[in-house]
This record gives structure tokens, sequence and C-alpha cells, in this order.
């Protein structure tokens, strides 16, 4: 079974586009964070570069969030 792509991410730009094909035309819609990982990206490389600095800062007495959406 062949599915559409509807998500796109772009590491390097740390962006993610949508895709949304209506029934005349397709609309895309970007949006850009501070970090984005790719259905490639392994858990270690995730922990490595978001959550081990803010455990840190949590350590020293910080508020953080970690808003993380995906599997």
């Amino acid at each position: 079974m062949k599915t559409n792509v509807v998500i796109s991410c772009d590491e390097n730009k740390r962006e993610v586009s949508v895709i949304h094909n209506s029934t005349h035309k397709q609309i895309n819609r970007t949006f850009i964070f501070d970090k984005v990982f790719g259905p490639t990206s392994q858990q270690k490389e995730l922990y490595d570069q978001v959550a081990s600095p803010i455990v840190n800062d949590v350590l020293e007495g910080y508020n953080c969030t970690v808003f993380a959406y995906g599997q």
C-alpha cells in the first residue's frame, strides 16, 4: 500500500513542512523550530542534543520544558 507524504523535515533548516491536498489545490505550510529530527534520527542523538543539556539545567534549578511530537 502506497501512502502520500504529508510531512517533511529539513533538519539543517530546522523546518517541518506540512502538505495538505485539497480538492483542487495543494497547500504547503512550513514551521520553524529550535531543532528538528527527521524519521531516521536515533534516540541517542535526540537525547544528546536536546534532553541532556535540559536535564543539567533542571538540576541547576531552572524550569524547563521539552515539547516532542512523534513516536
